[in-house]
């Protein structure tokens, strides 16, 4: 508990430095365009967009693997253990009915129709309607 305890403020600056290395990766593009607007030039900042990104996803995975580890370790949050070996019904429904079905009905459309360049669009709208439907039957659990 006590290195869970001092690992609270690393864990903090570390996601503050993430995302504002997520909010400020674009500003290559943005300089190149507004410096010298040249094709080869934005090869170069893309690829300086893309080790930023690269950084600031490696600091938050990081970040979070050591903070997951903490909390198995002393058994807290999702790892504690009264919680153990139950499985909550909202992911029971959403891994082995929900889900199977989205990838039926998409691939069923996709096949049916050819249209793949359209199709792709089941997706965001199936992962909204699994947060919708999570919460629906947790909180009708505990009503």
């Amino acid at each position: 508990m006590e290195l869970m305890d001092s690992f609270r403020p690393t864990r903090l600056n570390e996601t503050i430095i993430s995302v504002a290395l997520f909010i400020l990766s674009p500003i290559p593009i943005f300089l190149v365009y507004m410096i010298s607007n040249k094709a080869n030039n934005y090869i170069f900042a893309v690829a300086i967009l893309l080790f930023i990104v690269g950084l600031a996803t490696r600091i938050l995975i990081r970040n979070e693997i050591i903070w997951e580890s903490f909390l198995a370790l002393n058994q807290t949050g999702k790892f504690d253990i009264a919680n153990k070996g139950k499985k909550i019904e909202s992911s029971i429904f959403l891994d082995e009915i929900y889900w199977p079905l989205v990838i039926a009905i998409y691939l069923s459309y996709s096949f049916i129709s050819s249209d793949w360049g359209r199709s792709w669009i089941i997706w965001p709208i199936a992962a909204v309607l699994s947060a919708v439907i999570s919460g629906i039957i947790n909180y009708s659990k505990r009503a």
